[in-house]
Formats: structure tokens, C-alpha cells, sequence
């Protein structure tokens, strides 16, 4: 971690791209055995980390592929709706995200919604911060067990067939889904208060 501070510290000295110091120390890791190559096997999250470059790699290819002006013109309503009334848009947004997860996990939907609606807030002069803080508590919501391993996991613990009834379980859940909603909205004040929105 030092040697990460120091050579990012000192990266207008040296000239050096981050990357080439990330790799080094890496090198040195591996080289002196605090980190093996079964930990890196079994240890990093490889999907996770294959679709976050291919998310920022889409949105990079975005712009020169001219796929952005067919997404504002698809999108224009709910460009309009950002710029108009922030409130509206979110419970649009929270409608969206909530159907998508009914067939998309959380850790797709955020990225993917975010990298699609981001170049939207940019374009209305909405701070793009907002669309992110949505996107994070909109997406970790769960309807049923199935989308949310750990709890479907502590489900499975505790034989939740036997302990719980299902009908206050599932509404205490979507309960909570639609408090996710009233967080947000009650929060826009509060980041447009420190500037944020």
C-alpha cells in the first residue's frame, strides 16, 4: 500500500502510468509469495471484474459507435422528466430497476443502468452522482429469494419453510422496496442542499 501511495504521489516525477506501477507491485507480490497465484485464482471476484471492464469498455465505445444519440433520442422523455421533476423520474427510474431484477442481478443491473442513463444526466446538466446513488439502492432491492443470494442463503439457514410465514415475509419485503423509494426522494433535497443535484 505504501509503495502504491508513494508511486501515485510521485507519478508527475516519474512519468509513469498507474498501471505500469499497479503491475509492478503486483510483480513484487507475487515475486516475494504474499499473494500466490491459487489466491488470485480462488480470491478475486473474475466475473464481477470481466463485466466491469466490459461496462466501462461500452461506454467508452458508446460515443464513436454514435449509439449515444440513438439512446437520447429513445430516451428523450426520461430526459425531459430529469430536467422537469427530479421526484417523478425516480419512481420511474425505481419502476425500471425493480423490473429489471426480476431477471438481472443486482451486481448487471446497476452498472448497466448507470452506464446507459449516466450520458443522460451529463447531457441535462444533472449531476450524475444522483443516477449512481439510485442505482446502488435501487438494484440491491429483492423481491424474492432468488435475487438476493444472501438471503436466500440465511432462508436456507434457518428453514425459514417451518419459521416464517411467507405472506408477512414477502410483504414486510416489498415494504422495505418501497421505503428505498421514499429514502431517495426524501434525499434529493438534502444533496441538492449541499449542491450535489
Amino acid at each position: 500500500v505504501l509503495i502504491f501511495l508513494l508511486g501515485t504521489a510521485t507519478s508527475a516525477l516519474h512519468g509513469l502510468n498507474m498501471i505500469w506501477v499497479s503491475m509492478v507491485i503486483l510483480c513484487y507480490l507475487l515475486l516475494t509469495g504474499v499473494v500466490t497465484g491459487q489466491s488470485i485464482k480462488s480470491m478475486v471476484d473474475w466475473p464481477f471484474l470481466i463485466l466491469l471492464a466490459s461496462l466501462i469498455g461500452l461506454s467508452n465505445a458508446i460515443p464513436y459507435s454514435d449509439f449515444d444519440e440513438i439512446l437520447f433520442s429513445s430516451l428523450q422523455g426520461l430526459g425531459v422528466l430529469i430536467q422537469s421533476n427530479i421526484y417523478l423520474f425516480t419512481v420511474v427510474f425505481a419502476g425500471i430497476v425493480y423490473g429489471l431484477r426480476l431477471i438481472l442481478p443486482g451486481k448487471l443491473c446497476g452498472p448497466l443502468l448507470a452506464t446507459i442513463f449516466i450520458p443522460l444526466f451529463v447531457r441535462e446538466n444533472v449531476n450524475p452522482w444522483i443516477l449512481c446513488m439510485m442505482c446502488l439502492v435501487f438494484s440491491d432491492a429483492a423481491f424474492f429469494p432468488y435475487q438476493h443470494p444472501p438471503l436466500s442463503g440465511f432462508l436456507s439457514l434457518i428453514k425459514a419453510e417451518q419459521l416464517l410465514d411467507g405472506k408477512s415475509f414477502f410483504k414486510i419485503i416489498w415494504i422495505i422496496n418501497g421505503f428505498r423509494i421514499l429514502a431517495v426522494l426524501a434525499a434529493i433535497p438534502v444533496w441538492r442542499l449541499y449542491g450535489i443535484g
